[in-house]
């Protein structure tokens, strides 16, 4: 609150003492004060005599006679995404069966030293009490001020649900992002196993919520020139989704995916950047049924490099959480991993 202050005083043209170079804040309540959970106070404080106020509402301001300026954050914005993951997509839906096994991580996984260096590298604290039963997986939400990378603005996790729904680490609602002023940005949605996709062009977010429907045609999807999306339907018509079978993460779907990711986790089970089609299981059904379709077809038509800072926004619900741990991989009791073991059915092939 302190350097706060010292911003806002000096945009005010507020000097310090000459002596001091910072100045601590002592404030004392002054005339008209009524109770903080129902109404307006003041608080006088002894920096070139600015008064910080809180009104009605919580809108805080940094004053001095008539001229004030706002302290508090922007209330920010609220998005409702639809988007599919085409790996998980089947007859209409999205499969759930990281969530029915409990492979589906509890705390947003992107922290994870397996995403250190990538676009998808995000230690945001966001955390889910209690999985939606509907739960597919977690997802990154991306804000840019332009297409550019380097105009990242803020990044948010969020879970996604079979219906394709992002909502935010609570299960339901539109996904928050407070802070962020209002404004025209791009919206990028990313996971770890799937080309990211960005918005055609930047949405005017305000105090409202505003939707956005991924699925609906190509054309929903920013392009440099290719597919930014795959369609699931006939002839490759809607509903569209996001590609699927990018397992380095690295914007390509190539044979790096096939021989770096797949074909070393083949047979394996769990939660896992080669489970293309997020069923839990490691098989051919991911190489055949996506990483072998989308070879070579498809390419992220997301910008990326550049720098830019970028602001970690976390959803209000997850501000008493703690870090994912750094492990992509969930652990699993040995009986629980007994159970999943008698139910699998084995399809390994090390073509």
């Amino acid at each position: 609150m302190t350097r706060r202050l010292l911003l806002l005083a000096a945009a005010l043209g507020l000097a310090a003492p000459a002596e001091a170079q910072f100045q601590v804040l002592r404030p004392s309540f002054v005339a008209g004060v009524t109770d903080a959970s129902g109404g307006a106070f003041s608080v006088r404080a002894s920096l070139g005599e600015p008064v910080i106020g809180a009104v009605s509402g919580g809108a805080f301001s940094v004053c001095q006679g008539s001229t004030c300026v706002p302290a508090d954050t922007p209330a920010g914005v609220q998005l409702a995404l639809t988007v599919l993951l085409a790996g998980a997509y089947e007859a209409g839906t999205m499969r759930t069966a990281l969530r029915a096994e409990g492979d589906l991580p509890t705390s947003q996984p992107y922290a994870a030293s397996a995403f250190d260096g990538t676009p998808l590298d995000y230690d945001g604290l966001e955390v889910s009490a209690s999985l939606p039963a509907t739960a597919v997986d977690w997802v990154l939400v991306e804000l840019r001020s332009s297409p550019a990378a380097a105009d990242r603005v803020a990044t948010v996790a969020a879970l996604l649900l079979a219906d394709g729904s992002v909502v935010p680490a609570s299960g339901s609602g539109a996904l928050a992002l407070d802070g962020l002023a209002p404004g025209t940005y791009h919206v990028v949605v990313r996971h770890r196993n799937h080309l990211p996709a960005m918005t055609a062009t930047g949405l005017a977010l305000g105090s409202g919520t505003t939707s956005y429907d991924f699925t609906t045609g190509q054309a929903r999807g920013y392009s440099q020139g290719g597919d930014a999306l795959v369609g699931l339907g006939a002839s490759g018509a809607a509903p569209f989704a996001l590609w699927a079978g990018d397992g380095t993460m690295d914007g390509f779907i190539d044979t790096a995916d096939r021989n770096t990711v797949w074909r070393v986790a083949n047979g394996g089970l769990g939660y896992d950047m080669a489970d293309f089609n997020l069923d839990g299981f490691i098989d051919v059904a991911d190489r055949n049924n996506h990483w072998r379709l989308n070879n070579g077809r498809a390419v992220s038509q997301v910008p990326e490099g550049g720098g830019g800072a970028m602001v970690l926004v976390s959803a209000p619900d997850s501000t008493t959480s703690v870090r994912a741990p750094h492990a992509v991989e969930t652990a699993e009791p040995a009986s629980q991993q007994r159970q999943r073991a008698a139910r699998r059915v084995i399809r390994i092939s090390n073509d």
